[in-house]
């Protein structure tokens, strides 16, 4: 078992080599220039090498003009390898392809950004800690078949205490999970990173920094992501299914 992580525009056709006996990936051609960690099960039996006498393992990427920068992690053998876990429902919006958005939040480029664009805020238009702003909020539509989800964001804090606001209208959340006066969650204190990375929704507000759960019927909803201290990149959203 392995972990391998993509960067967008990756191409070519990811593959390892166990004393000499290659193995493509077999699942989502597109996982290569996913950005985030994925689970690869390799069967070995079914490659017919003794794991008594693995002398050699290689890691490879085949294809014509194949390009970009591929990161691995967390080579495991196991005698029977951790199930893959895949939401049973699982929708991925670009931040940057808001319904709405209002100044002072806006969309800016990076190339290690996922589509080269992200959205959030410099670091000169103030804060919003106390209360969620009237303005510099994006709007997202979205529809969900109906269950319990939890919003995951791919974000980069350059800066301590670099946070969001975040609320699903109609979606109701754990009476155990204590939120903001207003109703919106207070996404406050991801650590701080130079670099992109992952964090799910969590409640600043909860003794605990609980994962926020949002229960909602089948339908239609809007999410909406605020400022709140400026700086905050938000590249990548994430909504899905928990039970």
């Amino acid at each position: 078992m392995l972990y391998f992580h993509g960067t967008p525009g990756n191409t070519g056709q990811l593959y390892v080599k166990v004393n000499g006996v290659k193995v493509a990936y077999d699942g989502d051609a597109a996982a290569i220039a996913r950005i985030r960690w994925q689970q690869w099960n390799i069967d070995l039996a079914s490659l017919g090498v003794n794991v008594q006498s693995v002398t050699t393992l290689a890691l490879g990427i085949d294809g014509n003009g194949a390009a970009g920068t591929l990161y691995v992690d967390d080579i495991v053998l196991y005698r029977l390898a951790p199930e893959i876990v895949v939401p049973s429902e699982e929708i991925w919006i670009e931040a940057e392809a808001a319904d709405t958005i209002t100044a002072p939040m806006l969309t800016y480029d990076d190339p290690l950004a996922s589509g080269g664009k992200y959205i959030g805020t410099t670091d000169d238009v103030g804060n919003s800690s106390d209360n969620p702003p009237p303005d510099g909020i994006a709007t997202y539509t979205f529809a969900v078949a109906g269950g319990t989800y939890k919003i995951s964001g791919r974000i980069n804090i350059p800066n301590a205490n670099n946070s969001f606001w975040v609320r699903i209208q109609g979606a109701t959340t754990p009476a155990e999970t204590e939120l903001h006066s207003s109703g919106w969650v207070r996404w406050n204190d991801p650590p701080a990173s130079d670099d992109w990375f992952w964090s799910d929704v969590f409640s600043d507000d909860d003794n605990e920094d609980a994962t926020v759960l949002f229960t909602m019927p089948a339908g239609t909803y809007v999410l909406e992501i605020a400022r709140r201290e400026s700086g905050a990149m938000l590249d990548v959203i994430v909504i899905s299914k928990t039970d």
